[in-house]
């Protein structure tokens, strides 16, 4: 496995182009790194993306890499704040959401304005996953759907669009329809 590869290496900025193709997991492998963006690395058997780039600050682009086999991207993008649009991976078989986009909304949120339209039906954990990208103008309420259309399969949402889109008129038009327990605004009625 490469986990921690690269992990706290922040001189270095690029990363070079190696062999991945037998990594199974790549955790924590680029974590607190000072790159701007990677290679188009063979991830193929990668099942793991747990805090790959998390705390990567000055990451701002990221190559649609093969996420096929991936059930865990928790923290894989966390403090990300560089980024200007999250990649289109295919998430379909992650459970494990946990903190996967969450930007440092205190510090200077992301410039990504639009969440895709991913497919999220094997999640199960997706507390925090897009928290904190205040210039998000769509794609908030999509994926709420999507999540809460999976019922009793999401076992924690807690925050799960906190601070998402709250610079934006659109963002805050999606938020207006999410419950506060998943992170929106929409005030819950109380039984």
């Amino acid at each position: 496995p490469y986990t921690t590869l690269f992990r706290s290496s922040t001189g270095i900025a690029e990363i070079p182009l190696f062999d991945t193709s037998n990594a199974w997991t790549l955790a924590r492998a680029f974590n607190e790194t000072s790159i701007v963006t990677i290679p188009l690395f063979n991830t193929s058997n990668v099942s793991s993306l747990n805090g790959t780039f998390s705390n990567c600050s000055n990451l701002e682009y990221l190559p649609n890499i093969d996420t096929s086999k991936v059930t865990d991207v928790s923290f894989a993008l966390w403090k990300c704040n560089s980024l200007k649009e999250l990649p289109a991976w295919d998430l379909s078989k992650v459970s494990n959401f946990e903190s996967f986009a969450q930007m440092d909304y205190y510090y200077g949120s992301s410039d990504i304005e639009v969440i895709p339209d991913y497919d999220v039906s094997s999640a199960v954990n997706v507390r925090y996953a897009f928290s904190g990208m205040t210039k998000v103008k769509t794609g908030i309420y999509r994926l709420y759907q999507k999540f809460a259309a999976l019922g009793n399969q999401i076992t924690n949402h807690t925050g799960t669009f906190a601070h998402t889109g709250i610079d934006t008129e659109e963002g805050r038009a999606e938020r207006a329809l999410i419950p506060q327990s998943w992170g929106g605004d929409l005030v819950e009625k109380q039984c």
